[in-house]
């Protein structure tokens, strides 16, 4: 595999596992509750793709910083860890055809002048397209980082599964672990804390509390005026409406006391869980196929994913048997396989190894061939 040949396929395939437990949940109402992955056979522990593929591609975007010795335009780091922001008036241009010729409903005037207002739009999209593959090839040329990962309107070369356990809950030997946040008052586990305080801290802690007291009383009074607003306004009662409004909004004022951070409990994966994962690369180059691989080796430094890794969560370990498909072959060839895990970071056995060479991307890059500005993308004709 020179430079310039492209693979057909390169398969990762192992497992991971959760050397500590892992939070991977979700945000808003359901923050805390771990997600799981249903199956014909029951649920799942699950750790999703867009998690692992996102800690990758930010490690690569890391690597070509240092590599580079010059720090990122934001737009430019969007584009390298984000695959870029895009532009609403360009997202519409997109769908314009469709919506102008979805209308049966106008009359023929209007619907001769949609459709040739359509017409200008399929031409605009057309040049969209163009303009899609042009990123493309300047992206196999230039910006292998764009083309590993991809961006808005360029498909990228890698996919990565969820990595999921291969006995549903009900089967496996442990279940959900389930965590408590307690929130202690320091001078009662710590009446010592005294000594490293200014005079006057525990009376000033003592109003704190009391505020906290009252913060709490008026939040369950502004509920209980929500309910009687609801009465008064379906009663017609204007003035007693208003008049309750009012009150609501002094409660709400008082609830503003904030004491300390809120604490949540979470669920999480429980530790010593192993989970099936693989990467597929398709079509890769020598080059983007080291650039994958040293940034995996990066992102194993400190392989950490989901919540609440202040309390030690979310540390993984893990180990894939790296086989591939040649062109012009059937039949996968191994090309060894790469480890992870402890303080040891990233190993590798085999064919695979050459490719942590850091000179696969050093030279090249030295030498002007890539270029992985947002501003060479948008000035592509």
């Amino acid at each position: 595999m020179n430079q310039n040949q492209r693979t057909s396929l390169i398969v990762f395939s192992g497992t991971l596992t959760c050397d500590t437990p892992v939070a991977w949940t979700p945000h808003g109402e359901d923050a805390g509750t771990l997600k799981l992955m249903r199956t014909a056979h029951g649920e799942h522990f699950f750790i999703n793709s867009p998690a692992l593929r996102s800690a990758v591609r930010h490690a690569a975007a890391d690597l070509i910083a240092e590599m580079r010795g010059k720090s990122y335009h934001l737009n430019d780091y969007f584009l390298a860890a984000n695959g870029g922001i895009k532009d609403a008036k360009e997202e519409n241009k997109e769908n314009a055809v469709d919506d102008a010729l979805s209308d049966d409903s106008l009359a023929g005037d209007e619907k001769s002048k949609k459709k040739a207002s359509a017409a200008d739009e399929a031409r605009a999209a057309a040049q969209l397209s163009k303009k899609h593959v042009l990123k493309f090839n300047f992206a196999k040329e230039h910006n292998p980082m764009l083309m590993l990962f991809g961006s808005m309107d360029v498909p990228g070369l890698v996919s990565c599964d969820h990595a999921m356990a291969s006995e549903p809950i009900g089967k496996a030997s442990h279940s959900v672990a389930k965590f408590r946040s307690v929130r202690a008052n320091d001078f009662l586990r710590r009446p010592d804390v005294m000594d490293i305080l200014e005079p006057g801290a525990i009376d000033e802690f003592v109003a704190r509390q009391e505020q906290a007291a009252l913060r709490s009383q008026s939040k369950k009074a502004a509920k209980d005026l929500d309910v009687r607003i609801k009465v008064a306004k379906a009663a017609g009662n204007t003035e007693l409406e208003k008049q309750l409004i009012a009150e609501k909004n002094d409660a709400a004022a008082g609830s503003n006391i904030v004491q300390m951070q809120q604490l949540l409990n979470y669920d999480a994966i429980p530790a010593g869980t192993k989970l099936t994962h693989s990467w597929r690369l398709r079509r890769v180059s020598e080059i983007e196929l080291a650039l994958f691989l040293q940034a995996l080796a990066r992102w194993a430094i400190d392989p950490l994913i989901g919540g609440h890794r202040a309390h030690g969560l979310g540390r993984l370990s893990g180990q894939w048997s790296v086989n591939t498909r040649r062109p012009g072959e059937s039949a996968m060839t191994n090309m060894g396989a790469v480890q992870f895990g402890g303080d040891a970071g990233l190993t590798a056995t085999g064919e695979i190894t050459r490719f942590l060479d850091p000179d696969i991307l050093r030279i090249p890059m030295q030498a002007g061939q890539f270029d992985f500005s947002l501003a060479a993308i948008d000035a592509l004709k």
